[in-house]
């Protein structure tokens, strides 16, 4: 269900919870969500699983943002790029920035209160060339 559809339900129809602050559950369920969130974490360190919590198109911003809030872990600007092997400089419609040929830079632009931000897409479901998170 998009995130959208939750929000205009209302906050008494659902409550969102930071997944590493859970209330007390029932049965096994907290560790069926600890199990779920080691596992998203885990495939989010080596592959686009991220990018696909994303609009279509997004921003680099958008998606440190994303694996951000996965991990728990705020990183600088400089480290996330290092980390997914993105090229730092000249950015050109339809080419690949990073080392795995996976996001590419669109001729777009999402407009800001600074310089307007380019715009990328994931070009395949696959595996970045890195270390771990």
């Amino acid at each position: 269900m998009p995130h959208e559809a939750l929000r205009q339900a209302g906050d008494e129809v659902f409550h969102f919870y930071d997944v590493d602050q859970l209330p007390e559950l029932a049965f096994d369920h907290a560790e069926q969500i600890r199990a779920a969130v080691e596992r998203v974490r885990n495939k989010a360190s080596y592959s686009t699983l991220p990018c696909w919590l994303l609009p279509e198109r997004f921003t680099l911003t958008q998606l440190q943002r994303t694996y951000e809030q996965i991990f728990g872990e705020t990183v600088s600007r400089g480290t996330f790029r290092s980390r997914l092997g993105i090229k730092v400089g000249d950015m050109n419609p339809g080419e690949a920035v990073d080392q795995a040929d996976i996001l590419i830079a669109t001729d777009q632009f999402q407009g800001g209160s600074q310089r307007p931000a380019r715009l990328f897409r994931v070009n395949r479901l696959s595996l970045f060339k890195r270390a771990s998170w």
